[in-house]
């Protein structure tokens, strides 16, 4: 958990966008300063009793950038997903989707858009009580 200090660091949360003013005497271009967005899929992965590797999509949602360790695990407990912190092993930068998508071209021209707005993260959660809750 100690990775996401170094990439909190890089997200930009502020940018910097020019508009046009219009009035009926004149149009004005002007600067202004607007706080980032971008939608945050998470996506659980567990070992069931049998010690077989299970994955499944929890969520999607729209997030102001930073802290999204924090508000994963906010949403995880308030589910009822994880009573305790210590249940999650890990809450990880997905790498699988930008690798996926630079193996083939047509795909990634096709999807370029995902990989500029797209952040996704992936929660590794090995439950020290049991298998996943159901919902």
């Amino acid at each position: 958990m100690a990775n996401f200090a170094a990439i909190q660091q890089m997200v930009k949360r502020v940018d910097k966008v020019i508009y046009t003013r219009k009035s009926k005497p004149s149009r004005v271009l002007e600067h202004d300063s607007v706080v980032t967005e971008q939608p945050l899929q998470i996506n659980l992965q567990w070992h069931n009793q049998d010690a077989v590797a299970q994955s499944k999509v929890f969520a999607i949602t729209m997030r102001s950038l930073g802290d999204d360790q924090f508000l994963i695990l906010g949403l995880l407990f308030s589910e009822g997903v994880i009573s305790d912190f210590t249940d999650i092993d890990s809450i990880t930068p997905d790498s699988t989707a930008d690798n996926t998508a630079q193996s083939n071209n047509a795909q990634a021209r096709e999807n370029s858009w995902q990989k500029r707005c797209w952040q996704k993260y992936h929660t590794l959660c090995h439950f020290l009580r049991g298998s996943l809750k159901k919902q």
